[in-house]
C-alpha cells in the first residue's frame, strides 16, 4: 500500500554514500579495475586510447571553431585585436580599435571556410552532369554530408552563369 511508493532505505541518497563510504577503503587497495582482470584492462586501454586522443583532437578543433565563429559573429571585431597588433593600451590601442573592421560579406566568406575545413571528408568536386540532377535526386543520392557540398556547388554554378550572363 503506502509503503511501496517510498523509496528503500539502501536507495535513499544518504544510504548510498553511506555505502561508499563503507566500499571506500576496499575500492583504495585495488590498482586496476575490479571487474575486470589486468589483460582485458590493458586491452580495452589499448583499444580505446587512440578513440579518447581521436575525440580529443576533434574536440579541439570544435572549441577552435567556435571560438573562432564567436570572433566573426561579434559586432564589433576587431582584426588587430586577432592579429596581435593592439598595442598595450592608450591611444594607439583606441585608434586601432576603430581602423579596421570585416564586412559582413567577408564575414560569411569566414563561415563557410569554417565549415568546409570543418569537414574531415576529402573535397567532392561534381561533374556538370551530377550538378544538373535535381535536388531531390541528389539528397536521395548523397549522404548529408556530401549533399550539402552538392548545394553549395550546385549554389555556385548557378551564381556563376548568372554573372556571366
Amino acid at each position: 500500500s503506502s509503503s511501496s511508493s517510498q523509496a528503500s532505505p539502501s536507495t535513499t541518497p544518504t544510504a548510498a554514500a553511506g555505502t561508499a563510504a563503507m566500499l571506500e577503503p576496499e575500492v583504495q587497495q585495488h590498482d586496476g579495475p575490479l571487474w575486470m582482470d589486468d589483460d582485458t584492462a590493458l586491452s580495452m586501454r589499448q583499444l580505446l586510447l587512440p578513440k579518447a586522443m581521436d575525440s580529443i583532437e576533434e574536440l579541439t578543433r570544435s572549441l577552435t571553431d567556435a571560438v573562432g565563429l564567436q570572433l566573426l559573429l561579434t559586432v564589433d571585431i576587431n582584426v588587430g585585436s586577432i592579429n596581435g597588433d593592439v598595442g598595450s593600451g592608450g591611444d594607439d590601442a583606441t585608434a586601432l580599435l576603430h581602423e579596421s573592421r570585416i564586412d559582413d560579406e567577408d564575414r560569411l566568406s569566414m563561415v563557410q571556410d569554417l565549415w568546409d575545413a570543418d569537414s574531415n571528408l576529402p573535397e567532392v568536386r561534381f561533374t556538370e552532369d551530377e550538378l544538373g540532377v535535381s535536388m531531390r535526386e541528389a539528397k536521395a543520392k548523397y549522404d548529408l554530408e556530401t549533399f550539402r557540398k552538392w548545394k553549395r556547388a550546385n549554389k555556385k554554378r548557378k551564381s556563376n552563369r548568372n554573372s556571366n550572363s
